[in-house]
C-alpha cells in the first residue's frame, strides 16, 4: 500500500460517507474533504471538519500508519500545526503537532477493506483519472452548467482583479492596460512573462508619432529579442535593426530569458511581436474602441488589420530602387511578417484573456459589479480543443462547444478536477447527495 493510494481514495466519490470516529472516540463529520495540495506542506488543503459539534477549518493529512507522522518529522514542523484531522490505515500511535496538541485520528481500515482500495485503483486504470466521469450521467446538465460557469466566472474574477492591480500601476491608463495584455497573450506562454515587461516599457505614444521602420528595431534589439532569435530569421530582420532611430526612444530592459523550446517557425517570440507591432502600427496606437463592451463580431472585426501597414508599402518601394536583385532580403523579411489579418494568434483567445479582463477590471474601477455576463460574447467563439479541454470534454456532452463551455471546461480542470476539490464542486456535491439517496 502507498500513500497516494490513500491520497486518491479520500475522496467523497470513493469514500461515500462523511461520518466518522476517532481513536479518542470523538464524533467526526467531514463538510469539505479539501483540495490535494501538490506543493510542500499537509496532503489536502481548506478542509473543514466538525469534531463533537464543533466546525474547524484546516488542512488533512495522509499516512499509512499514524506513526508515519512522527517519522516524517511533522510534530516539529509549524506547516503542520494547521492540520485538523489526522487520516490513516492503521493507527499505531497517538500524535501531537508541534505546539504539543493531540489530533484526532480516524483509521480508515475500520471502515474499508484492501478491496475498496483495490475497486478504486481498477476503476481508475480502466476509464479515467477524473472520478466523476464514470458517475457523470447521474448529474443534470444544469447542475453541469452551472458549475463550469462557476469555474469560468472565478478564473475572471482573478484575472480581472490582476489587471486592476496592473491599472493602478500605470495610473489606470487603461489603453496602456490594454496593450500590455494584448502583448503578453500574443506571444506563447513560455515567453508571456517576458512580453508583458516588454511592453510595460513601451510608450503608446512611440506608436503615434513615427514610422513603423523607426521604432521596430528599437523594440527588436533593446528588448534582447533580436539577438536571442535563430540566426535565420536575424539575417532575414537585420535591415530593420540596423534602421532603428537612436536616442529617441526610452531605453528598454535587456531580456535575456526568451524561450524557443518546442516553437514551430513562424511562432517564434520575434515573429509574434513584430506581427503584434504592424497591428498596432495599423491602429496608430489608439485601442480605445476596444474598450468598450461589446458583443464578439465587433470585436473579432476589430482586432483584424483592415489597411495595409506602412511598413509593407515602405518595404516593397524600397525593392523598386533594386531592379535586377533576385532575391531581396527586405521581401524575404515581408514574407517573414505575414501581415494577414489576426488568424495567427487567435483572436478569440485574445477576446479571452485579454480584452475581458480589462472590461472586468474597469469595473472594479467604476465600482460596478463584475458579472458573468462578461462572458456572454465568448458564446460566439469557437470551441477551443486543446490537451485540458479534450480531457474534459465528457463533463458536457450535451453543452454547444463554443469557445465558453472550452473555457469553463480548463478551469474547471485547473481550479477543481486537478486539485481534487470535489467537495467545493457543484458536480461533486451532487453525486455526493445521489449516493446518499440511493443509500
Amino acid at each position: 500500500m502507498k500513500e497516494d493510494v490513500l491520497q486518491a481514495f479520500w475522496n467523497p466519490i470513493w469514500i461515500q460517507k462523511n461520518e466518522f470516529t476517532s481513536q479518542s472516540k470523538q464524533g467526526i463529520r467531514v463538510l469539505n474533504f479539501g483540495q490535494l495540495n501538490h506543493l510542500q506542506g499537509p496532503d489536502f488543503t481548506g478542509a473543514e471538519v466538525d469534531i463533537d459539534g464543533v466546525i474547524h477549518h484546516g488542512s488533512i493529512e495522509i499516512h499509512i500508519n499514524s506513526s508515519h507522522w512522527r517519522m516524517h518529522g511533522h510534530h516539529t514542523d509549524t506547516r503542520y500545526n494547521q492540520v485538523v484531522l489526522h487520516v490513516v490505515w492503521i493507527h499505531d500511535e497517538e500524535i501531537q503537532n508541534e505546539s504539543g496538541k493531540s489530533l484526532p485520528t480516524i483509521a480508515l481500515s475500520d471502515y474499508f477493506t484492501e478491496k475498496d482500495l483495490q475497486k478504486m485503483q481498477i476503476t481508475k486504470s480502466n476509464k479515467t483519472e477524473f472520478v466523476c466521469q464514470s458517475h457523470i450521467s447521474r448529474v443534470s446538465a444544469v447542475d453541469i452548467k452551472r458549475q463550469l460557469d462557476i469555474a469560468a466566472f472565478s478564473e475572471l474574477k482573478k484575472q480581472s482583479e490582476e489587471t486592476f492591480q496592473w491599472a493602478e500601476s500605470v495610473q489606470f491608463d487603461w489603453e496602456r492596460v490594454l496593450f500590455m495584455r494584448l502583448l503578453g497573450y500574443s506571444v506563447d506562454p513560455q515567453n508571456r512573462m517576458n512580453a508583458l515587461g516588454l511592453a510595460r516599457e513601451i510608450p503608446l505614444r512611440v506608436f503615434r508619432r513615427y514610422e513603423a521602420q523607426s521604432y521596430m528595431g528599437w523594440v527588436l534589439k533593446e528588448s534582447g529579442v533580436w539577438h536571442a532569435s535563430p540566426s535565420r530569421i536575424k539575417a532575414q530582420t537585420d535591415w530593420l535593426v540596423q534602421m532603428g532611430k537612436q536616442h529617441v526612444f526610452p531605453p528598454l530592459t535587456w531580456i535575456h530569458e526568451w524561450q524557443h523550446r518546442n516553437l514551430r517557425p513562424g511562432s517564434y517570440p520575434m515573429d509574434r511581436i513584430l506581427q503584434f507591432l504592424c497591428w498596432m502600427e495599423s491602429r496608430n496606437g489608439y485601442l480605445d474602441k476596444l474598450l468598450i463592451e461589446q458583443e464578439y463580431d465587433q470585436l473579432d472585426l476589430a482586432l483584424q488589420i483592415e489597411a495595409e501597414p506602412s511598413i509593407l508599402g515602405f518595404m516593397r518601394g524600397t525593392d523598386k530602387e533594386k531592379e535586377g536583385a533576385v532575391a531581396d532580403p527586405m521581401i524575404e523579411a515581408a514574407n517573414l511578417l505575414r501581415i494577414k489579418p489576426w488568424n495567427y494568434l487567435g483572436r478569440s483567445k485574445l477576446i479571452q484573456n485579454a480584452i475581458i479582463p480589462v472590461w472586468g477590471a474597469r469595473r472594479i474601477f467604476l465600482g460596478l459589479p463584475l458579472t458573468a455576463g462578461l462572458l456572454d460574447p465568448l458564446n460566439s467563439g469557437v470551441f477551443e480543443l486543446n490537451r485540458i479541454s479534450s480531457q474534459m470534454k465528457w463533463i458536457a456532452q450535451q453543452e454547444k462547444p463554443n469557445q465558453r463551455r472550452s473555457y469553463g471546461m480548463m478551469n474547471q480542470y485547473k481550479q477543481f478536477c486537478e486539485v481534487k476539490k470535489c467537495s467545493s464542486c457543484g458536480i461533486g456535491r451532487a453525486l455526493w447527495d445521489s449516493n446518499l439517496q440511493r443509500d
